[in-house]
């Protein structure tokens, strides 16, 4: 199996990295919205899990052999579930602050009666 598992343990390590430091910035702000709300967290969080997870499979990928390989493999893919289940979540939480923000939207003030 050919597969370039020192480019993407470097890739995951600086995603990890990069995500990691989304979290700092959103849960420090001193905003009103709760961070949970927001689609690009639970987007942010799947992809975390996602590769946290299956960092060490593929960073060991050439150094194991198809039956080894065969044996575990299969938990890259409980990741993957959790990866989408996030993804799912991030859509319906998408479609509820679109939903949100039309209710909000206020009318321009057009009153030129001075």
């Amino acid at each position: 199996m050919i597969f370039d598992s020192i480019p993407s343990g470097i890739e995951a390590i600086v995603i990890i990295s990069l995500t990691m430091y989304y979290f700092y910035e959103q849960f420090s702000a001193s905003e009103n919205i709760i961070a949970s709300d927001k689609y690009q967290t639970w987007i942010s969080l799947g992809i975390m899990i996602y590769l946290a997870g299956t960092f060490f499979f593929y960073l060991l990928a050439n150094n194991m052999n198809k039956s080894e390989i065969l044996k575990y493999w299969f938990f890259t893919y409980i990741f993957e579930t959790m990866k989408n289940l996030l993804f799912a979540y991030s859509i319906v939480a998408f479609y509820n602050t679109k939903k949100e923000t039309k209710k909000i939207q206020q009318l321009p003030n057009l009153d030129f009666t001075h």
